[in-house]
């Protein structure tokens, strides 16, 4: 679903003149999704869904990203997808895993953090859809008022009841007693994170190949487009084996109290509340003198603040994020909110303003 600002002509602007930085949203969100797949294997050790991982991975999902290669099937997908969801929190609450006790469980000791790390979710979760490209992607097949009844419904009712859901399992990854009841819950939920991550790098891995093969086409002419989609793939490549690679590297050591896994998990979760959302706070929202966009001299200088405000609330968010030190999140932020005065200011030119 698209955010609820755009329409589709905006959307189309928006998406030519970020492509770049759409394009590596998805790159690193598919990266993602490969980790946390393999991460979660590694984890499982001799589980018995551990075959399960492994045909999805190597042999249903290629399958599944060849033959949902249109609009109406990836929607059926979704469709199937979220399903197959509903049916693992309807399972999980009837086997007794849902309760005050658990969320509780979940929430843990330290409320406040929590509440500290309230505002970079937040900041992330308003942003970073105007960078994915499955939501511009839906734009192109609704009308105006389709597309907002598709963020509505897509972000505020199915996402939502995904978020939802992990909050009410995310105990079984904090349980201390594992018993057979313990066990079956455990089934559900890895069922639950299969699917969506196969779905998640489908669906990006999709909308990837297809922006970047418009791109080459566009540039070049349609004859190269054989030329653009080598070019994804062998991109998509580089970032399904990294992850593997790394994470089977890592193994189980500690730091901070933390496996090594899931410090790489959190330095992830880093460019959803800081890389990407600074982007689209500094580069992308225009200017009160109507400047849009990283072209002209405006547009370098905004690339070069949002660098030089990442570079200064990374340590912030490292010290909130890995040492657990949550109220240095709040500066972090602070430091990428404050940055938007560096941008402000009147074009120099005409060439350099846009709507």
């Amino acid at each position: 679903p698209p955010p609820p600002a755009l329409t589709r002509e905006s959307s189309a602007r928006l998406v030519e003149r970020h492509r770049k930085a759409i394009l590596y949203f998805s790159i690193v969100t598919v990266a993602f999704q490969i980790f946390f797949a393999f991460w979660l294997l590694l984890m499982t050790g001799n589980h018995p869904l551990t075959p399960v991982f492994i045909v999805i991975f190597f042999v249903a999902l290629p399958t599944c990203v060849v033959a949902t290669m249109g609009t109406p099937r990836q929607t059926m997908a979704s469709v199937a997808i979220w399903l197959l969801s509903v049916a693992a929190i309807g399972t999980f609450a009837a086997r007794g895993g849902i309760s005050a006790q658990h969320i509780a469980s979940s929430l843990g000791a330290e409320k406040l953090g929590l509440w500290l790390l309230a505002p970079v979710c937040v900041f992330g979760f308003a942003l970073c859809p105007y960078l994915d490209i499955t939501f511009h992607r839906v734009l192109r097949h609704t009308s105006r008022t389709g597309g907002r009844v598709a963020f509505t419904l897509g972000f505020g009712f199915f996402f939502l009841t995904m978020i939802l859901f992990t909050l009410c399992y995310a105990w079984v990854f904090r349980a201390t007693t594992r018993d057979q009841q313990w066990e079956r819950l455990e089934e559900v939920v890895y069922l639950h994170i299969i699917g969506q991550i196969a779905f998640t790098i489908m669906a990006h891995g999709l909308a990837y190949v297809n922006e970047r093969t418009r791109a080459v086409v566009a540039a070049q002419g349609a004859r190269l487009s054989r030329r653009g989609m080598t070019e994804s793939l062998g991109i998509g490549l580089i970032f399904f084996a990294v992850p593997i690679l790394v994470t089977f590297a890592i193994g189980d050591r500690l730091h901070s109290g933390m496996l090594v896994g899931e410090i790489i998990y959190r330095c992830f979760m880093s460019f959803y509340g800081l890389v990407f959302p600074a982007y689209v706070w500094l580069c992308m929202i225009p200017t009160r003198d109507g400047h849009s966009g990283t072209h002209g001299e405006r547009g370098r200088r905004k690339l070069l603040v949002c660098a030089a405000a990442c570079v200064l609330a990374a340590p912030c968010y490292w010290m909130g994020f890995i040492e657990r030190v949550e109220w240095w999140l709040g500066v972090g932020l602070g430091v990428v909110l404050l940055s938007r005065l560096s941008v402000r200011g009147k074009s120099t030119s005409a060439a350099d303003t846009s709507t």
